[in-house]
């Protein structure tokens, strides 16, 4: 069976080429009236729902969910407290907030050492170089051996 092909014209004035759908003969573009083809190109021709997500919340809700998922990640607040933030607004049964924690745990950094400070860290190598011989003690500026065993 052959297709039926759209009995409308391009805008070079050349047959259309698209399958004709319905009885009228003409593809689904040439079938919108004028104010929705307008419609159509104001939204660059893409189609219906593409880069157009519709949210079964508020999108303000979604923004904050990810504004506490983001502080946990870069480590502003550890996993728990993103944990007791999001559960009371996400979930519902006991199996949801399991999965919620399961999901956020490895967002949790280890504990770690409290960092050093820069005057700490120069000090450190300072006292690298002192021990490598490469530093005499008259070199190093006062205090830096002190607390230091065989200094």
């Amino acid at each position: 069976m052959a297709r039926r092909q759209c009995s409308g014209v391009n805008r070079f004035g050349k047959p259309c080429g698209s399958p004709a759908v319905g009885q009228d003969g003409v593809c689904a573009l040439h079938r919108l009236t004028p104010e929705q083809r307008l419609a159509q190109s104001a939204r660059g021709g893409r189609a219906k729902g593409r880069n157009h997500v519709e949210l079964p919340v508020p999108f303000e809700l979604v923004e904050w969910i990810v504004s506490v998922i983001v502080s946990a990640v870069s480590g502003a607040h550890s996993a728990s407290h993103a944990f007791d933030y999001l559960a009371p607004s996400l979930t519902t049964a006991e199996h949801e907030r399991v999965e919620l924690h399961r999901v956020l745990a490895p967002l949790d950094r280890p504990e770690a050492e409290e960092p050093l400070s820069r005057l700490e860290v120069a000090r450190q190598h300072l006292l690298r170089l002192h021990a490598e011989g490469r530093l005499l003690d008259a070199e190093l500026p006062p205090g830096v051996l002190q607390g230091v065993s065989g200094g």
